[in-house]
């Protein structure tokens, strides 16, 4: 992207010196010309779930969830003093916990205070890492990243492989000519999150429900996906960033941790916990080490 005139630190290249792009790189980025017949799907398929804040612009780029900041909150925007800046140059870390902090020309009238109040109430929401990398991803894929597959099922053509099975088909070339078993689309299989109950027990060292802070932590979970994410949070679905990133930042105040999965009916007291959860009005809360 140097190359062309780009920034290295774009997710996405920028298109101002398209012109000096060769032939190759001409035709990769073309889909980004709104005259390109397909455009309007790179355009609502690709956004960017944050990370460091390092890569994405905070105001130009779509980082909250179907939202750009500069077209939702217009008049802050045109307050704004640093425009063109990146998310992480929006605030800072202090004890671990990232402050957001933006930056006015001048004080905001009083009608123009609830749109800075909408804002300051989405950038709470948002949790940043100082440990994962921002990410440009493919939102029609479970895990954020392009399948030539899957466009080819959006735009009604038969991905190569078909093709050429269909071709091989014709001319008598299968291996099995009488049957053709199709696989439903594994996707379609993947859980609401909204509906799941997994839970986890904190155990110190002796395997005793933890009621202290002084203890090295043990998390018992029922879901193997739960712990591969927490374990290695880059192969989390791209949708839960924000919770890996809270979970990331909570991991750095913890000494020692480990997590462990756990067969569900070996995991008694988790599975109670997440059935009783589901009836409570209030949060279960935890006063100096007692219930």
């Amino acid at each position: 992207m140097g190359r062309y005139g780009g920034n290295r630190f774009e997710l996405v290249p920028s298109l101002t010196k398209a012109k000096n792009f060769s032939g190759v790189w001409k035709n990769i980025t073309s889909v980004m010309l709104p005259t390109n017949k397909y455009y309007m799907m790179f355009k609502t398929n690709t956004g960017f779930v944050l990370g460091d804040g390092s890569r994405i612009k905070f105001w130009d780029d779509e980082w909250v969830i179907s939202v750009i900041l500069k077209f939702q909150f217009s008049r802050i925007y045109n307050l704004a003093i640093n425009k063109n800046r990146w998310v992480s140059e929006f605030g800072g870390w202090r004890d671990n916990v990232w402050e957001w902090n933006t930056l006015l020309r001048k004080n905001l009238m009083s009608w123009e205070q609830q749109q800075w109040n909408d804002l300051l109430s989405i950038l709470k929401n948002q949790c940043m890492s100082n440990k994962l990398a921002d990410a440009l991803i493919w939102k029609d894929s479970s895990d954020g990243k392009y399948k030539s597959n899957r466009f080819c099922k959006k735009v009604g053509y038969a991905p190569p492989k078909v093709e050429v099975m269909c071709w091989q088909a014709m001319r008598g070339g299968l291996a099995v000519k009488d049957q053709l078993v199709f696989l439903e689309d594994m996707d379609s299989l993947h859980e609401d999150v909204g509906t799941r109950r997994d839970c986890g027990v904190l155990r110190d060292e002796q395997a005793k429900c933890l009621i202290g802070h002084n203890h090295g932590l043990i998390v018992e979970c029922d879901s193997s996906n739960a712990v591969t994410w927490v374990v290695n949070p880059n192969k989390a679905p791209w949708r839960y960033r924000n919770v890996i990133n809270l979970i990331e930042n909570l991991k750095m105040k913890i000494s020692r941790w480990e997590v462990r999965h756990i067969l569900r009916e070996c995991n008694q007291i988790a599975d109670g916990l997440a059935k009783t959860g589901v009836s409570r009005v209030n949060d279960f809360l935890l006063f100096n080490g007692a219930f």
